[in-house]
């Protein structure tokens, strides 16, 4: 069997015979293929310029290399607890602000409240289920809002008065913003 030198060139069908080993022969044409091959293949930039731009994908600017990644992330080692964190501190704000008395919320708005008391012609004081938060009531009278100067609201007595007693009939309703508890 023959010697082939490290500096000898190996190029595809060249080999001779004289290796004598069919599958060796195959294998020494394939290594040459592939050699060539490599030798002649260049980057294509339009190729590379997609693959990164794929790897980015639609990331601003501001966070399109890991430096920048990393610095979001505050260089967090354990970015899983740094989450956590994050997470029970939102959790933390919310449970505050639920338990802020002065923030409105859903449950805090009445809308249309029938106040307790008869309307019969003669009865002018009606009387509020909560406390409501000064200047935030309206008083409707048969649908439409009443803001006649004839009619008191005492938003600690929780009392609506009229000057004039609503007739035998009429409806009232009211809206307005409840203090809620401390």
């Amino acid at each position: 069997m023959s010697k082939i030198r490290a500096n000898t060139q190996i190029i595809p069908g060249t080999v001779s015979r004289a290796l004598a080993d069919a599958a060796l022969t195959a294998e020494l044409n394939k290594f040459g293929t592939d050699i060539t091959a490599l030798s002649t293949d260049k980057a294509n930039i339009t190729y590379v310029d997609q693959k990164i731009s794929d790897l980015i994908g639609g990331a601003p600017e501001a966070l399109d290399t890991l430096n920048e990644l990393s610095a979001a992330l505050n260089d967090s080692a354990d970015f899983g607890a740094t989450v956590t964190q994050s997470l029970t501190d939102h959790g933390t704000r919310l449970t505050n602000i639920e338990g802020d008395v002065s923030i409105v919320k859903e449950a805090d708005l009445v809308r249309g409240e029938v106040p307790t008391g008869t309307i019969d012609g003669t009865n002018t004081v009606f009387a509020l289920a909560r406390q409501p938060r000064p200047g935030s009531v309206m008083v409707f009278k048969n649908g439409v809002a009443d803001f006649s100067p004839d009619i008191t609201v005492d938003e600690a007595g929780m009392t609506v008065t009229f000057a004039t007693a609503p007739a035998t009939g009429d409806k009232v309703h009211v809206c307005y913003e409840a203090v809620r508890a401390a």
